[in-house]
């Protein structure tokens, strides 16, 4: 939230973005997004609601495939204590309209946020997975959208050309060498669609 401009049609209060990461990442690879992004949400928003805003997670659906989740700054009080330092330590840089805003979570406080954060993100993801079983939580953050699959689906190998045989009857031939790696191809893809079972419904 708040990086460029408001993402037509968004609640006010969120400040959502049109080219927040999730929206790139959706638009690179096709997909139909729903963002709930909400400047200034916790956990807490995201599984009971608040701001006159319903739990963020009741975006996710039965035919939900892919969830993206930034959560828990807020909580612990890392933009307010980021907006803090910056008034205590260089007030002349940091914005007038953050002057307002330039308190500083108590240590004990924060200890106190970390300490209850572990089960507000295990009820998100058991929320997810519940809602929609096939879905796959993504938590990696502000990854670009050019980030690489780190599970990509396995490819097959290419085919050995007609013109590269010898002829000679070569024991392997390279036609037999390609049969081999076809099958450590179908192998390893039987593998993958067991970790990615949503994939034979696409």
């Amino acid at each position: 939230p708040g990086i460029g401009n408001r993402a037509a049609g968004s609640p006010r209060q969120c400040a959502q973005s049109a080219e927040n990461y999730a929206r790139l990442f959706a638009h690179k690879r096709g997909l139909v997004l729903k963002d709930v992004s909400c400047s200034g949400a916790t956990t807490e928003n995201m599984l009971h609601g608040g701001r006159h805003l319903p739990p963020q997670l009741e975006a996710v659906g039965p035919a939900t495939r892919l969830v993206t989740v930034t959560i828990g700054g807020n909580d612990v009080g890392f933009i307010r204590n980021l907006y803090g330092w910056s008034c205590a330590n260089a007030p002349r840089r940091t914005a007038a309209s953050w002057h307002g805003i330039c308190s500083v979570m108590p240590d004990e406080q924060v200890e106190t946020a970390f300490a209850g954060l572990e089960e507000h993100l295990r009820a998100i993801v058991e929320g997810i997975h519940q809602r929609a079983p096939a879905a796959r939580p993504d938590n990696r953050g502000m990854t670009s959208p050019d980030a690489p699959d780190p599970d990509p689906m396995p490819q097959p190998p290419p085919p050995p050309d007609i013109d590269a045989c010898c002829g000679n009857g070569c024991d392997p031939c390279i036609f037999d060498l390609h049969d081999l790696a076809m099958d450590a191809y179908r192998q390893a893809l039987r593998a993958w669609r067991a970790r990615h079972p949503q994939a034979a419904d696409s």
